[in-house]
């Protein structure tokens, strides 16, 4: 089977063309499959941005309660160390995560991964939830892998991550 697949965006600043011939058949539910879901989750983020600008916009400050809160969502493990990070945060007057690498989305905590995507070179960063194994490119979208930033899962690397697109014992 002959499979051409053309993806534009909404806005159509990004496009992207597939063209695979010889394709066999059983892949082509997995593939469209994967395509959709990796729509819906876009669609996700942008829902959770849209909610996180707005909060922000209003200058919503959290209250001492809600901190106290996020400190139940962390592993145990680390929870000493994260209420240390928030106070050295709050002495400077700049956002925890500068100094947790640690966001709180919707509830759920996002650790900070470092990438640098094999394809284009690009090096960035995002906030996923600890059970994310992939992040995408910021600028060409290509699928990255990541992984603990150390041996022990929770602990950050020299620069602050949780997560890397390079396993620690191939530097």
């Amino acid at each position: 089977m002959n499979v051409q697949i053309n993806v534009a965006s909404g806005y159509g600043e990004k496009r992207a063309r597939v063209k695979i011939e010889g394709f066999p058949c059983e892949l082509v539910e997995t593939l469209l499959a994967r395509t959709f879901q990796l729509i819906q989750e876009n669609i996700e983020v942008e829902e959770n941005y849209n909610e996180t600008h707005e909060a922000l916009s209003q200058n919503v400050e959290p209250s001492k309660s809600s901190v106290q809160d996020v400190v139940s969502l962390l592993p145990e493990s680390i929870r000493g160390w994260y209420k240390q990070k928030e106070k050295e945060a709050e002495e400077q007057g700049v956002p925890s995560f500068y100094f947790t690498g640690i966001k709180i989305k919707n509830g759920i905590p996002h650790y900070k991964a470092f990438y640098i995507c094999p394809n284009c070179g690009l090096s960035g960063r995002h906030y996923v939830p600890e059970d994310v194994k992939e992040v995408k490119c910021h600028n060409c979208e290509a699928p990255i892998d990541i992984f603990p930033a150390q041996a022990q899962l929770f602990k950050t690397d020299q620069w602050g991550n949780f997560f890397r697109s390079v396993m620690p014992d191939k530097e």
